[in-house]
């Protein structure tokens, strides 16, 4: 029973495995084909993780698919290779917490988006000090704040998280 189950098991797994395929893309540059984005395919959709490149082979974006559409944590970077800005998709869409950051890599703005729209706050940042904070409510500025102290009292801070 032991061995019809281990054979079951990987069974499921290598069908898993070999359902997918790797995708690479190319372009051309200078005569030369060079490698712009690679990732996983399934049933002719982009799935699991990805990677897309600059044309001198940087890293430009990587982050998960599931089924065409961007899933999960991405991470997006300038072509000298420092991060731009981050953050979560669900379906497609821009959702939770996006950080932004400055040619240095020092934060200079989180926002809170569901479904592609600013929903909640909106932190701007200078060298890595809190100097305004928004509220958005259907992409729509209700409330701002260019005091911690004031923004403190008017907001329950576990809306932050």
């Amino acid at each position: 029973m032991r061995y019809f189950v281990l054979t079951l098991i990987s069974f499921l797994f290598s069908q898993h495995i070999f359902a997918q395929e790797i995708q690479l893309k190319y372009v051309k540059k200078h005569n030369e084909d060079v490698l712009v984005e690679e990732g996983w395919m399934k049933n002719g959709e982009k799935v699991d993780y990805w990677y897309t490149y600059y044309t001198d082979g940087t890293i430009k974006s990587k982050g998960n698919y599931k089924s065409n559409q961007k899933n999960g944590y991405w991470y997006y970077y300038t072509a000298t290779g420092n991060i731009q800005y981050e953050g979560h998709y669900l379906d497609g869409n821009k959702t939770k917490w996006w950080v932004t950051y400055s040619k240095e890599g020092i934060v200079i703005f989180k926002c809170q988006y569901l479904n592609n729209i600013k929903q909640g706050y909106s932190l701007c940042y200078n060298n890595g000090k809190l100097i305004k904070s928004e509220k958005y409510v259907n992409n729509t500025k209700v409330d701002e704040w260019t005091s911690l102290w004031k923004f403190k009292l008017s907001n329950n801070l576990e809306d932050l998280k």
